[in-house]
């Protein structure tokens, strides 16, 4: 697990984590400084139009990426029938934009 930001502890903060899916080994970087982008674009102020006022909250996150390497690089899409051998098994429905993934979810230790 890699911190991206670290405002305070666990307990006191939304814990946002990006975690990989169809990054192989070697693609490891580059997982890194993609989590660390959509991180900003998420909660930056450059996009005012799809974050509005959220980048003023940035400091109550702390951020991580956690990565889990495939064996293939991309994410497989199910309505044509294709699979990509990846960590968690992930597919769009579709959509060709994607080449990989994360998944984003929000932990508050109880």
């Amino acid at each position: 697990m890699t911190s991206l930001q670290t405002t305070g502890k666990p307990a006191d903060r939304v814990n946002l984590f990006f975690v990989s899916e169809g990054y192989t080994e070697s693609e490891r970087s580059k997982f890194l400084a993609d989590a660390a982008r959509i991180f900003g674009v998420i909660l930056g102020s450059d996009n005012q139009k799809l974050n509005s006022r959220h980048h003023e909250y940035r400091a109550f996150f702390n951020v991580s990426a956690i990565f889990v390497p495939s064996k293939e690089t991309g994410i497989g899409d199910s309505l044509k029938g294709e699979t990509v051998e990846t960590i968690f098994n992930a597919a769009t429905f579709g959509s060709s934009a994607l080449d990989s993934s994360m998944w984003f979810f929000s932990a508050h230790p109880a």
